[in-house]
């Protein structure tokens, strides 16, 4: 049911726009003091077609998506590390999904700059001007390996079949 309802939303709300994707560099910044800056619009949207219609995603991936695929690590003002690694998730989600080269070169060039940056740290800083290190940025290269090899609902789906997951409640 929640699945279904999933897919509701995103064939609605995604499916049907005029303009399904826009250029990475284009995504719009936190602008003010506070706030964070995590998610990549784009990436939302790939990983919630990804996650509710699976492969039937294909052709809107290769088609609409593929043309917008960033060439390198973009920068951002703010948690520009946790938004290249949100970024990456997408690009692997994709890559799995169409197996289309240029999603996985894209996760590639992202990845190991997140790793040049990184310095063995086991976190990075939100962005080059704000030192704090941040766990976003942890949970967004985990979140992205993983979508490069299988669908994390699988995983979830595996522990509750064999008894390891039990509902809050």
């Amino acid at each position: 049911k929640l699945l279904r309802f999933a897919k509701d939303i995103v064939v609605r709300h995604l499916l049907r726009a005029e303009v399904k994707f826009s250029r990475f560099e284009d995504e719009p910044t936190h602008v003010g003091p506070g706030g964070h800056d995590f998610f990549s619009s784009n990436a939302n949207r790939v990983l919630a077609l990804v996650a509710s219609l699976g492969e039937e995603a294909k052709s809107v991936l290769e088609e609409e998506f593929l043309p917008l695929v960033p060439l390198g690590f973009i920068e951002r003002c703010a948690d520009e590390n946790a938004w290249n690694a949100h970024v990456a998730s997408a690009m692997a989600a994709a890559y799995r999904i169409t197996g289309k080269r240029a999603f996985l070169r894209a996760f590639n060039v992202i990845t190991e700059e997140l790793e040049r940056r990184g310095l063995g740290e086991g976190s990075l800083p939100r962005s080059r001007d704000f030192p704090l290190r941040e766990s976003w940025v942890a949970f967004f290269i985990c979140f992205a390996y993983l979508n490069l090899v299988t669908d994390p609902a699988n995983i979830w789906c595996q522990s509750a079949l064999q008894g390891r997951y039990r509902s809050p409640g």
